[in-house]
């Protein structure tokens, strides 16, 4: 199962979108799920953003993360994995590499 973070902001709702449309089952880990989109291959869960026993609760049953930042903070991306590319159905982009991109538009205009 993979768990999504970030549900109810711009990055989160657009990979949110991206695993509904793939028909994969998903967890939207979210501060305020009453704000977050419900899919039909997703089941929402309340996320607080501390060491706590919610947070452990929350997590059950995820295999794999794509955050933009819990994830980091617990230590969840240490390693390298494949999350990202099953999702999108191209290889993750390197933060240099969106830097740069984000810099030559910017640039252009």
């Amino acid at each position: 199962m993979i768990g999504i973070t970030g549900v109810t902001g711009e990055l989160g709702s657009f990979v949110a979108d991206l695993v509904d449309k793939r028909g994969m089952a998903s967890i939207h880990l979210a501060r305020s799920p009453e704000r977050a989109t419900v899919y039909t291959t997703a089941e929402i869960r309340k996320m607080v953003y501390a060491n706590t026993p919610e947070v452990d609760e929350a997590l059950k049953g995820i295999d794999a993360w794509v955050s933009t930042y819990t994830s980091i903070k617990v230590g969840e991306q240490a390693g390298v994995s494949t999350d990202v590319e099953n999702v999108l159905g191209r290889p993750a982009t390197s933060l240099l590499d969106i830097l740069r991109d984000r810099q030559l538009i910017e640039e252009e205009q």
